[in-house]
């Protein structure tokens, strides 16, 4: 998976049979690309541990006015 197919990206756990897993959000250019890409590329590049285990493609990623990261609007859309 070329860099520039997913030029945004966060990562956020979300809760899954009782713990925490960790989830993408992936905004990408690339139409084609897959979940299973995107779990595949992380894989190789992180600890067993950190490996991503959801994937949600995005529009937009929610920001802040000064450009940070709004978390809980990943973890709960509704807000």
């Amino acid at each position: 998976m070329p860099a520039k197919a997913c030029p945004t990206g966060s990562s956020c756990g979300y809760e899954h049979s009782g713990r925490f897993d960790p989830k993408a959000f992936v905004v990408t250019a690339d139409p084609a690309l897959t979940a299973d890409e995107v779990m595949t590329f992380v894989a190789a590049q992180v600890a067993p541990y950190k490996k991503v285990r959801a994937v949600d493609f995005l529009a937009a990623i929610p920001k802040s006015p000064a450009g940070k990261i709004l978390r809980k609007n990943l973890r709960n859309p509704s807000n």
